[in-house]
């Protein structure tokens, strides 16, 4: 266990909620109506907060594992305090619903790429082995895509060839001084792998780069005219899914949020869906996975301060157009 992990460790112990017999801390989530809306259900890490995130289904057994961004609960939350954001959270749960919090994985390295910050975890499976694209934050807040490996979803390797990824020739990305690329989003098409990453370009436009790699390892980037521009700055958070003949695509933060949707992600050529995002607060981080019902769902994080959680929703749709389903559930006893 690494001094990070000791740390979230006091603090379970110190309220009581960690279990000894178990190696693990086990957390009911929310089931219940909100203030507002409906939802399936939530996950919070009592005492930090969650940001950037992923929920990986494994097909051999069907858990969940979520990856997060973690830090310590107060009013600022900085990603630049002490502690904060220095190594990923890691749950798992059967049914969305309750989850049990395991050791953080993957902690920064310092003096090297990722020495002070590292973030926004997303997992895939290719060919039999766990893949985990991650950004990684230096000394001067230059951002650089890494991977790292598992066979279990537990244990990970950094792989040797990292960075594998830095901000394309064409944005603003730079060695010594803050440079956005980050946030990295993976799907497989037509037997490649895709990369979405934030970035900036040289007037300060908003956006998000595309690469494309065969191994997860060796990337090519796409040309800014078949990359996606925005009217708003820094998209974060990306997240790319594929649905019949259709590839969407949402991003999100404080500036602004979008979903888009494609027949070809390579092509450049994406047009806006008119999704009704949730109107209260900043929500950000959306994912799209599938509940233990074998419905479709978006979950997202809600930022607020002294902490915050992930929600969880079900989907309808409208032709190509999807909508939040507005459940309401009979709170846990």
């Amino acid at each position: 266990m690494n001094k990070f992990s000791n740390l979230i460790l006091c603090a379970l112990i110190a309220c009581g909620s960690y279990s000894a017999a178990s190696g693990a801390n086990e957390y009911k989530g929310s089931q219940g109506q909100a203030v507002e809306d409906g939802f399936y259900s939530e996950f919070e890490h009592i005492g930090f907060y969650v940001k950037d995130y992923f929920v990986y289904r494994n097909p051999d057994d069907k858990v969940y594992h979520l990856y997060y961004n973690i830090g310590n609960a107060g009013p600022k939350q900085m990603w630049n305090q002490p502690f904060n954001e220095k190594q990923f959270g890691h749950a798992t749960s059967k049914d969305l619903k309750t989850w049990v919090i395991h050791d953080t994985l993957l902690p920064v390295v310092p003096g090297t790429w990722e020495s002070d910050v590292v973030s926004a975890p997303y997992v895939v499976r290719h060919d039999g082995t766990f893949y985990m694209a991650y950004t990684g934050f230096g000394r001067r807040a230059n951002q650089r895509m890494g991977i790292a490996t598992s066979d279990d979803l537990f244990n990970w390797t950094r792989v040797p060839e990292n960075p594998v990824a830095v901000g394309p020739s064409w944005t603003k990305w730079q060695e010594k001084g803050w440079a956005d690329f980050r946030d990295p989003a993976l799907l497989e098409w037509k037997g490649q792998w895709i990369a979405f990453n934030t970035i900036k370009d040289p007037q300060g436009v908003g956006g998000l780069a595309i690469s494309t790699s065969k191994d997860l390892i060796n990337w090519e980037h796409l040309p800014r005219e078949r990359s996606i521009l925005t009217n708003w700055r820094e998209p974060e958070s990306p997240v790319a899914f594929k649905r019949k003949d259709k590839i969407y695509l949402i991003a999100s933060s404080s500036h602004g949020r979008q979903m888009w949707m494609t027949d070809d992600p390579l092509s450049g050529n994406w047009k806006t869906v008119p999704f009704v995002f949730p109107s209260d607060g900043i929500w950000s981080g959306w994912e799209y996975l599938e509940s233990p019902e074998g419905k479709e769902m978006l979950s997202v994080f809600l930022w607020k301060k002294n902490g915050n959680f992930i929600r969880f929703w079900e989907l309808e749709w409208n032709g190509d157009t999807p909508r939040l389903v507005k459940t309401k559930h009979i709170p846990t006893k």
